[in-house]
């Protein structure tokens, strides 16, 4: 998400925006929609440089809703949807598309990819004379043919892969209430989500639980905590990664048979194969945000904030690598992908920031208004991760790892591959604003931050 244009093009880093859930960075994409009340967009510099060095490409501030005076409120609503897939290529047919691969070949010097006989085909599959989708391998009669080579089939990749339309399905229940000392809010979601996978099919769900209660102290002290928990669970074939899309557009060729004359998924290579057998990944995303707050008025007119928020990540990241087959003429299975494996990886982090802050407020008889903020802000994060991959998968429907053999196809064992990592970082900064107004027509604000972090040189962290 940019919202200040092209930022920076440096490997692992970004140009989002800070995004501040109720003050606290949290991740947009998680939250209940139906928790928000109100949402900021801070795009110029100078609205932003009061959140420092963590805000120099904007800042989006989200404000969820709390509890207000009055009897027990209690809303349902739901909604049901129907996705299909837009901007999807056209496909051309398997005689069309041969035809101009071929006068692709000749205007650059080479021969034919398509030969007389394998054209013939082509044209004969698509008007019914011919019902075979490849013909025996001439080199090797116990094998079909070499899709590439003789295939004459007529698919739509795009139409075999993805289907014409999912299901999708969220439910959202709050309860609010309170009166002048004490106010709740309590809200539960659950978001289910199909994808447009259609041999393997591709599934998101959310769950979403929040709880706040705001209590009046006394006429000068008021209490706000804030508790969020948040599950994202989704799961997805093995094979279908970044490349999936290019793959698709350079491996589905219109002539590749689909399935082989036998009625099972060939591969050579197709993705197919590998989308509907290779495997699953699995992962699980845990947030845990605790917020609290206390607002101090002791004096009319000034107002000191003191905020402490905890968030707790868990990640679980699951995927294995199936062994997948292919069939001859007879149709008995042989190796098309020998190899196989299970991965497991789980990564914990750790946020915690605290802020206070001051602010004054005083407007003279002759319509002069200042107001003036002063603060300290800190933040820290720790980061741990570690994973391991073990080869031989022994039973496909049970992708354990103390369900691996430890050896490769040939026997040969394997060592596990076993990856960790620890990280933290912290910041501090201090900050202060003035706003000057009179008549609410003129305007002045200057903002001021100080900002130190981790990141650099024990001796430069404040430069």
């Amino acid at each position: 998400m940019n919202i200040r244009g092209t930022a920076t093009i440096g490997k692992g880093s970004s140009g989002s925006p800070l995004i501040l859930i109720d003050g606290m960075e949290g991740d947009i994409d998680a939250i209940n929609p139906q928790d928000i009340e109100n949402i900021s967009v801070l795009k110029d510099a100078a609205a932003s440089s009061i959140y420092g060095s963590r805000a120099p490409f904007g800042v989006i501030l989200v404000t969820t809703k709390k509890g207000k005076s009055g009897k027990p409120t209690v809303n349902y609503n739901n909604s049901f949807r129907w996705n299909d897939a837009v901007l999807l290529p056209q496909m051309a047919d398997s005689y069309t598309f041969a035809t101009y691969f071929n006068d692709g070949c000749i205007n650059g010097g080479f021969a034919p990819q398509f030969g007389e006989d394998q054209m013939q085909r082509i044209k004969d599959y698509q008007s019914g004379k011919l019902t075979t989708s490849a013909p025996v391998n001439p080199s090797n009669p116990k094998m079909w043919g070499d899709g590439y080579l003789y295939g004459n089939d007529n698919v739509d990749w795009y139409d075999a892969v993805y289907r014409n339309w999912v299901f999708s399905q969220e439910h959202n229940f709050s309860l609010s209430g309170g009166n002048e000392s004490i106010n709740y809010y309590v809200s539960m979601n659950y978001l289910d989500q199909n994808g447009m996978m259609k041999l393997d099919q591709d599934t998101y769900d959310r769950y979403a639980a929040t709880a706040k209660i705001n209590i009046k102290i006394n006429d000068w002290a008021q209490l706000n905590y804030s508790n969020r928990f948040i599950r994202e669970d989704l799961k997805r074939p093995s094979f279908l990664r970044d490349d999936f899309f290019q793959s698709l557009g350079r491996q589905g060729w219109p002539t590749l048979p689909l399935y082989d004359p036998n009625g099972y998924l060939y591969a050579a290579p197709s993705p197919a194969l590998n989308l509907r057998d290779g495997g699953n990944g699995v992962y699980q995303t845990d947030y845990l945000y605790q917020q609290a707050q206390v607002i101090l008025e002791p004096i009319k007119g000034w107002k000191t904030f003191v905020d402490f928020n905890y968030r707790i990540k868990n990640a679980n990241t699951h995927w294995e690598i199936q062994k997948t087959y292919n069939h001859d003429v007879e149709g008995k299975p042989y190796p098309y992908n020998n190899n196989s494996h299970v991965h497991e990886d789980h990564a914990k982090e750790n946020y915690t920031n605290f802020s206070a802050y001051s602010e004054y407020t005083k407007s003279l008889e002759s319509e002069h208004n200042f107001k003036g903020m002063v603060g300290f802000q800190s933040e820290l994060m720790k980061k741990k991760v570690f994973g391991l991959q073990r080869e031989g998968i022994i039973i496909p429907f049970l992708p354990e790892v103390d369900l691996t053999t430890g050896l490769d196809v040939y026997g040969t064992e394997v060592t596990p591959a076993v990856n960790g990592a620890s990280d933290h970082w912290a910041t501090a900064g201090f900050f202060g604003r003035i706003n000057y107004d009179y008549q609410q027509k003129y305007l002045l604000e200057v903002n001021l931050r100080y900002d130190g972090t981790s990141r650099f040189r024990a001796d430069n962290r404040w430069s």
